[in-house]
């Protein structure tokens, strides 16, 4: 049986976030997404600080399988 490669996706800066949207792989639903205050706080981090490369999103056929709440903050410090 193969085992399927997890790539990692970094987004360099939060203001070069790729215009392709991920979905969210279904394994991923096994963990809630973070409370809105919490993203918030984070998309505020990510609008000052970046997005911290040490932390990479794994994608697994071109899915989200970790990083979703890091993706979404991405997207809206990106995008504001």
């Amino acid at each position: 049986m193969a085992v399927p490669k997890i790539r990692k996706f970094r987004p360099q800066q939060f203001w070069h976030v790729p215009k392709k949207v991920f979905k969210f792989h279904v394994a991923a639903g096994e963990y809630d997404l973070m409370p809105d205050l919490d993203l918030a706080v984070l998309i505020e981090d990510m609008k000052t600080n970046g997005f911290d490369s040490r932390y990479p999103i794994a994608l697994l056929d071109d899915e989200i399988l970790d990083g979703r709440n890091r993706y979404l903050a991405a997207q809206a410090a990106g995008s504001e």
